[in-house]
Formats: C-alpha cells, structure tokens, sequence
C-alpha cells in the first residue's frame, strides 16, 4: 500500500473515503467536524445528533457524498476517552477504516493525525495508524482460482496537524517506512503459517529463510542439516523427526550490525518450528490436529523479526534460530519410555510424544547459549494449558530476569500484544523429576504451560531468558480488527519494540 503525508488544509484533499477519529466529549468541535458540516450544508451535525454519536468507541457515523469532487464518503469513527497513551487504538482505528474502504471498494483514502502533546507521540500515533492500515488487508488467497476479494485499497494520504515543520514531517516520513518494513514482517509470518503443511516443511521452511538472506545485505543464514546437528549431539531435536521422512533443519539467522554502531549486546530469538504436529506415535485425535500446521508460528515470529532487524538496522547483534520439523507416527518415531540426551547433556525421559516442542527447542536453546549471547527470548506454540488458563487473545510470559521480563512486557504493551506473566513455581519441578533420567519431558498436567517452561529453564543455565508461549494468539478463528483469519504474526511487533527501545 501506498502512504503518503501532505501537510495541506481539507480544501486541498481530494479522496474517495475520509476517515476520521472522534473522541468522546466535545464532538461537535472535534477535527474537521466544522469543515465537514459546512462541506454538507450543514447535514453533518444533524445526522450525527440523529444517530446519538457521542464519539464512544466503536460507534460510527457514514456519509456518501453523491456529486461532490473531493471526498465521496466520510466515516466517523468514535476513539472513545482521550487519554494519554493510545497504545493500540490507533490501529485498530485504522484497521476499522481500510475494511470499510475495501468494503466500497475505495483505492483511495485520507486520514487526519490529530494533535498530540509531542513530537514523539505523533510519530508513534502515525506508525500505528499505518500498521492498522496493512495488517488489516492482508489476504492469504495463494490457492484461489478466483480471486476476486483482492485488496481494492491502494493508496493513503495522511494529514499531519498544522503547522507543521520540516524536521517533524521528515520524522513521520520515517515512521511510514518503519511501520511499512514491520507490517511486511508480521505478514511474511503469517504466509508461513497459513501455508498447507505439504508444501511448507523443514527443508522449505529453510529455503524461505536463505532465500531472504540473500536479498539482504545484513543477514546471513546457516542451515543445519541431520548430518550437522548429529555432530552437535541435538538428539532432541533428531528424535522428533524420526517418525517422518522429511528431514529437519536447524535455521540460524545472523544480523550483525556495524561496528562502529554496535552496544556490544547479543540477543538470540528461538522460534518453535513444528512445521505439523500429529502427536507422533501418542496421536492426537482429528479434532486437535487441525491447524497443526501452525505449530510452527514461533518459528514464523522468529523469520519475521529477523526480516524486519536487517531493515530497521538495530545497534546489537541478533541471532534468530528455528529448529524445524514434523511430529509423526512413523516406523521409526521416537518413543515413550526412550532416555535421549540432547546438546545441552541433560538426559530426557519421553513422557509423551506430542510433548515435543519443549524438546527440539531445548537443543536450540543449548545451541544459543554457544553463540554467547547476552540474553535468549523463546516464541513457542507450546501448551494448550496457557489457552485453558488465558485465552486466545494473551501469550504467556515467563522469565529468569524480573528486569528483561519487565522490559518485554512494556514492549508488549506498546506494540499492541497482550501478555501475561505467568511464575516459574519451583514446586512444580517435583513432578518433573524422573528415576532414569535427569528430568521427563512432561510432568503435572495440573500447571502444564509452567511445567513446560521449567522444563525449557533447563537448558538455558542461568542465561537472561524469556518463555512466551504463544499457543493462543498465534491463530485466529475471525477476522479482529488488525488481526485476520489464520496466522497472525503475534509477538514480532513486540519483539521488534524490545529490540528497538
């Protein structure tokens, strides 16, 4: 989508749809109201009063304009209170606006920025609107033959409050692209996920990502073979893969940046890459293989940063590994009962088969803290305990480092993702203790999304750490707001605000 700033009065606008935001309170002298109702001899006011718009969220007030040559459709939306800190509002607003252009079938659309109390808040205000803007149009039609519900939306004027200086319009100028680079990350990881699962597996899945290193100019990528992994002793991540015929890969994406503009911090992202999960030999019933193959979006969240990281060009080293496989219940599959040791030289009793995204993340956890890295964050489609416990919409959060934690669920916060952080109970790992092995890849079910952190804690020593397990938000079953039916991307915008800040 094209975006573009003018900084120009509404006498110089010419659009299909006029988007605009209303706050709660004074809506008869909210932005452009005045203009507008002159623009429509005086209709606007009334037809307002006679759908008792009062600017609360969600409500809004449509106009079509027949006849007139610079604006043919105007939309009001309702933002609810003024507040301080917008957050997420202003993506949701904007997410609100592009489905309504689609749904007229509008190319073109203007948005006003209304005035915030600095300089800062506006460019904020500004990169959200635009990240609304794209996310709320992805399409993932791929497979169609008929693809007639393609995007109609293409281009987006936005008005910055008057007056407004160079320096400040450069600035916005720079939050359009930003928000452009990271709309098209959250998208790439959603391709990944919505892709069917006989075409995205391990080795596709590292294709994909060589094949994006090489169009950057940052990034490199290594990819693990069997071969390789067996010289690094991931037997985890090996036995996971043994029940299919598709062979796994270890992904590593390495961002390095200049120099002279490093801070000297390595921060590693492990992405869970279960590219489909049917259980292996402890099957999963039909009902819960569904959208097995999205099992992988952590995998998607990590391939998505790094895309993003060699455009945003952060000032620390970043390292984005993904170990990819498929759980099935072949001939050769792993086992309940099997003792396996992985890299980290801890011995793992198998518990449970479908227990096994714990297991190759292990092995890519043991394979971060080689890489000397400063701090390791995990993303993982892990348990459906952390559903059972907090929805679809929140991730799980835990954590060895109260202030890395702290850091990361401001990120969250910022960029839109709700999180929630959860504890590492300490009783709990009882129930992990096994009589053959150093620990069980599976303990209580009571407490399951924290058994399986403690069990990922194992392996990261006394590393700077992050677990979010991202089972429920990482698929979505509608279309909410930004949000769209099937892979949504969740948790690279709030890495991306970690990394950035």
């Amino acid at each position: 989508m094209e975006i573009t700033i003018i900084s120009g009065k509404l006498d110089k606008l010419k659009t299909e749809l006029f988007l605009v935001p209303v706050f709660s309170g004074k809506v008869k002298t909210a932005l452009f109201i005045k203009e507008m109702d002159t623009m429509l001899n005086k209709t606007l006011l009334k037809e307002m009063a006679r759908q008792d718009f009062k600017g609360k969220k969600g409500q809004q007030v449509y106009l079509n304009i027949p006849g007139n040559k610079r604006i043919s459709h105007l939309l009001l939306v309702g933002m609810g209170k003024k507040k301080r800190e917008y957050l997420d509002d202003w993506r949701q607003f904007a997410a609100v606006g592009a489905r309504f252009a689609n749904k007229l079938k509008c190319k073109k659309m203007a948005v006003p920025l209304l005035p915030v109390e600095s300089n800062k808040a506006l460019q904020r205000q500004c990169r959200q609107v635009c990240e609304g803007l794209n996310l709320a149009l992805y399409k993932f039609n791929k497979y169609k033959s008929n693809q007639d519900d393609d995007v109609k939306l293409k281009s987006v004027t936005l008005l910055p409050p008057l007056p407004i200086r160079r320096k400040v319009k450069h600035g916005l100028i720079k939050e359009v692209q930003k928000a452009q680079d990271v709309s098209r990350a959250v998208c790439l990881a959603r391709d990944l996920i919505n892709e069917p699962p006989n075409v995205l597996n391990p080795p596709a899945m590292a294709e994909i990502a060589q094949k994006m290193a090489e169009e950057t100019d940052n990034l490199t990528c290594q990819i693990l073979t069997p071969k390789e992994m067996q010289e690094k002793n991931m037997n985890l991540l090996l036995a996971v893969s043994s029940g299919s015929p598709i062979e796994p890969r270890l992904i590593h994406l390495h961002y390095q940046p200049p120099k002279n503009q490093s801070n000297n911090q390595v921060v590693a992202l492990v992405g869970k890459g279960l590219t489909f999960d049917a259980g292996g030999l402890c099957l999963k019933p039909a009902q819960h293989m569904a959208h097995m193959k999205g099992d992988m979006g952590g995998g998607a969240v990590v391939i998505g940063a790094m895309y993003a990281i060699s455009k945003l060009k952060p000032n620390m080293e970043v390292h984005g590994l993904v170990p990819a496989s498929e759980n099935m219940p072949g001939g050769k599959a792993f086992k309940m009962d099997d003792v396996i040791t992985g890299m980290g030289k801890k011995s793992v009793e198998i518990c449970n088969t479908d227990a096994e995204g714990r297991l190759i993340l292990a092995d890519a956890l043991s394979y971060a803290l080689s890489l000397d890295c400063n701090e390791i964050i995990d993303f993982a489609t892990l348990t459906g305990a952390c559903m059972v416990a907090l929805g679809d919409y929140t991730a799980g959060v835990f954590g060895n480092n109260d202030r890395m934690v702290h850091r990361f669920m401001r990120a969250g916060q910022e960029a839109g993702e709700d999180l929630w952080r959860l504890p590492l109970t300490e009783a709990l790992k009882e129930s992990m203790k096994s009589e053959v092995a150093d620990t069980k890849n599976i303990g209580s079910r009571m407490g399951g999304a924290i058994g399986a952190a403690l069990f990922l804690q194992e392996f990261v020593e006394n590393k700077p750490w992050i677990h979010v397990d991202i089972a429920g938000p990482a698929f979505s079953e509608a279309d909410s707001g930004y949000k769209t039916k099937g892979g949504t991307g969740f948790g690279i915008m709030t890495a991306l605000e970690y990394l950035l800040v």
